[in-house]
């Protein structure tokens, strides 16, 4: 019997679930926040693991690709040996009948399995331990940038949603990658903020009041994770994004969180990946497993598969031609 139940709205288990345990990404209200992308939203609850997610469903041109949770499932899944992940993903296609379905796991050390794509990851295993072992350097970058602020000033409120989007999309572009989420994602993203503590948003004003950087961190079970920052370029030297990342990772150890994950960096940034091993004391992967359903569906499987390819080779070469 297939343990996945899709409905259009979450079933109450699911609900009281995710409230109990902290697990924002399997809510409602998220699934809200989701559809300032122009997704459409469903919830499956999985009967064998009493675990649920949110499922948004794009469109890629003809074929229509689900997501198993977003931006990834959630410990309950990440725990699954990777062809046991891999087995709900193919029983979740069954009930869906969509072209696909995409499962990211996080916090990930062995990579094994049928991996489409993974990605480095950096994440503070046990804040507990961290905040009494932060390294010098980290030390050091944040009593410089509280002295280089003096102008600023830091808020532990969200700043304002399309100024933070205009910031995120002039990062996104200054790096050559791809603008995928909205203005109207950031506008519920900041309204959601402003009413669920599994949510937090910092942000940092001018002398004018206006947002020159923001960042947005949410808890999904015991683990806290980075969504979105950026800083305006005039004063990024002066350690903004340091002071509103400490921010966040001191609200992810008053809820007690467990870890704080800095989520997957792309492989053409290795400054970034750099920049969060600062932070963090683990590093590992975000992993991508796909499963198709029919022809169709398995197509799609095995361009994504090459198109990921492609530009793995393609990052290699750049990475050796910079040497």
């Amino acid at each position: 019997m297939n343990p996945w139940e899709v409905t259009q709205g979450p079933q109450s288990k699911q609900s009281e679930w995710a409230r109990q345990q902290g697990y924002l990404f399997s809510t409602a209200e998220w699934g809200h926040v989701l559809e300032g992308l122009g997704c459409r939203v469903l919830f499956a609850w999985n009967k064998q693991l009493a675990a649920g997610v949110v499922v948004p469903i794009f469109m890629r041109g003809p074929f229509k690709v689900a997501f198993l949770g977003f931006p990834i499932a959630g410990e309950a899944f990440d725990l699954l040996e990777p062809d046991a992940f891999e087995q709900l993903e193919a029983e979740l296609v069954e009930v869906m009948r969509c072209s696909l379905v995409r499962g990211v796991r996080s916090r990930i050390c062995e990579l094994k399995g049928q991996v489409v794509t993974a990605l480095p990851e950096v994440w503070i295993d046990d804040l507990k331990v961290w905040f009494g072992q932060r390294s010098k350097r980290l030390v050091k970058d944040l009593a410089f940038a509280a002295r280089a602020v003096a102008n600023l000033t830091i808020v532990s409120q969200a700043g304002d949603a399309m100024t933070s989007h205009s910031l995120y999309e002039q990062t996104i572009r200054g790096h050559g990658g791809k603008v995928r989420y909205t203005q109207e994602y950031f506008q519920r993203l900041k309204a959601l903020c402003e009413r669920d503590g599994l949510v937090k948003g910092v942000s940092c004003l001018n002398a004018r009041d206006r947002t020159v950087g923001f960042a947005y961190a949410a808890r999904h079970g015991g683990v806290v994770y980075y969504l979105h920052g950026a800083v305006d370029a005039e004063v990024r030297s002066q350690g903004v994004g340091d002071l509103l990342l400490h921010r966040l990772v001191e609200w992810a150890h008053q809820t007690n969180a467990r870890s704080f994950s800095l989520m997957a960096s792309p492989k053409d940034q290795p400054g970034l990946l750099q920049y969060k091993k600062k932070w963090g004391d683990r590093v590992g992967y975000t992993t991508t497993h796909d499963v198709g359903y029919g022809a169709v569906g398995r197509s799609f499987v095995w361009l994504s598969a090459k198109a990921n390819e492609f530009l793995g080779e393609r990052c290699a070469r750049k990475k050796q031609k910079n040497k």
